[in-house]
């Protein structure tokens, strides 16, 4: 009776043992994360350009960012950028001096709240002499070839089906116009099957773009008119190709038909542009090298926004489809960087339009620029791929022909002008000493969507 009173008891305390062991296992396991939080930046910047704050986090499910920063000189901290999801966010700094900034966290219910440590950084005087201020960027504009507009297909004047009426939409967004008309027979059959062929609906603001119908009297035929609204980039654009105020009203008739103003004022964004562009380009650059710099700035400042994606909306933030989002958070899809390339290329001078289309599949946008009488593709977002590779260049898609982008990209015939191949630096090179020669010979010459977008 003793023995089995003592084997009782040692098993009950072999499976006690067993489940004080791999209960405290199990616990371990499953314990919650500690929030944590770490901020990071680069030492040091020069005045005027972005400097990039991260912020690394474990333990946060839904969290909310406040960014805030105490300035040279100054004894307290002011709010930098308040109730963000953003684990990164591009600052620009014009005060020379030393900056700190901290970040509060919490979760979305006010619980694991926390301020990470300060991160210090030290703005240094601005920009070298050779530096490609606003008035240089003034004389490229001067001297640009803003034909480019040419060797893009006209917009109908008549349309009699949704394809045709799509069509005329992305001609008019592409070329930048402001709104227009054209004549549409039998329209309200078709009219609401426009909006689910739209693809190129770049530089509008929210990817929201307007069209109504109107009788014309006895006619067989509506007149047909789009109103695009743009964003800041679109006005910008906008400013360079037409002369645009950079403050802007635009109208559409709502579905009322009564008349909706919008004003935007891109003012301070141009100026931020300006900015950026004096850091990365000197005055003595070519329109390859002006390009290139432009290229490899954004594919090295910004990155892929892998966050923001909303399984419901079936879209990412807003913000991260227009330039200035891109610009100001520091992450954005295709379109914002195919906008922003667009608008800092003709800002620099350098003829260049957006392309929308796929990529291995998925809904995709980049550019063309045009060199020397030639067109090339090159694509900002694939050069800089997920996850960031930080300041390391990627050239894959950079001034590409369409035989080489035919390999992983697809788009509609009959838009966007040919890119018959690859631009070769040694063949510009050798060229213009040929030009040169020939000079001193005596020789002479006359010469608009919602955004429903899911990779980019």
């Amino acid at each position: 009776m003793k023995q089995a009173t003592r084997k009782i008891s040692l098993l009950l305390f072999a499976l006690l043992l067993f489940q004080a062991v791999f209960g405290a296992a199990a616990l371990a396991q499953t314990a919650p994360e500690e929030p944590s939080a770490v901020l990071s930046a680069d030492d040091s910047v020069f005045s005027g350009e972005r400097i990039r704050i991260e912020l690394e986090l474990t333990g946060y499910e839904d969290p909310t960012i406040d960014y805030i920063v105490k300035k040279p000189g100054r004894n307290s901290y002011v709010y930098l950028k308040k109730d963000t999801s953003l684990t990164g966010i591009n600052y620009k700094v014009t005060t020379e001096g030393e900056f700190s900034v901290k970040a509060i966290v919490a979760e979305a219910d006010g619980s694991k709240e926390l301020t990470t440590d300060a991160v210090t950084f030290t703005v240094l005087e601005a920009l070298p002499e050779d530096a490609a201020t606003a008035e240089v960027l003034a004389a490229w504009q001067e001297e640009s070839d803003w034909e480019t507009l040419d060797d893009l297909p006209g917009v109908s004047i008549f349309v009699n089906n949704a394809e045709a009426a799509a069509r005329v939409i992305e001609l008019g967004i592409l070329q930048h116009l402001d709104s227009y008309m054209v004549f549409a027979y039998s329209a309200k059959e078709y009219f609401y099957d426009i909006g689910d062929l739209l693809q190129h609906t770049a530089f509008l603001k929210d990817g929201m773009v307007y069209y109504s119908i109107g009788s014309v009297g006895n006619m067989p035929y509506s007149n047909f008119t789009v109103y695009p609204i743009y964003d800041e980039a679109g006005v910008i654009v906008r400013h360079l190709l037409y002369g645009d105020a950079l403050d802007s009203t635009m109208s559409y008739r709502d579905g009322k038909n009564q008349l909706v103003r919008v004003e935007v004022d891109a003012t301070d964004f141009y100026e931020e542009l300006v900015d950026f562009l004096s850091v990365i380009l000197t005055k003595d650059m070519t329109p390859y090298e002006r390009v290139t710099a432009i290229h490899n700035a954004i594919t090295t400042s910004f990155r892929y926004d892998t966050e923001s994606y909303d399984e419901e909306k079936g879209r990412y933030d807003l913000e991260s489809y227009s330039a200035k989002g891109l610009f100001e958070n520091g992450v954005g899809v295709c379109e914002g960087y195919a906008e922003l390339f667009e608008t800092l290329c003709l800002m620099a001078g350098v003829p260049c339009t957006s392309v929308t289309g796929s990529f291995r599949g998925q809904n995709h946008m980049w550019n063309m620029v045009k060199l020397d009488g030639v067109w090339y593709h090159v694509d900002v977002t694939s050069d800089d791929p997920v996850p960031d590779q930080g300041d390391k260049i990627i050239d894959t898609y950079f001034l590409r022909s369409d035989e080489f982008m035919n390999e992983s990209h697809t788009w509609k015939e009959g838009i966007w002008p040919e890119a018959p191949q690859d631009y070769s630096v040694v063949e510009q090179e050798t060229k213009e000493p040929a030009e040169s020669e020939k000079e001193e010979k005596g020789d002479s010459a006359n010469g608009e969507k919602n955004k429903e977008e899911t990779a980019g």
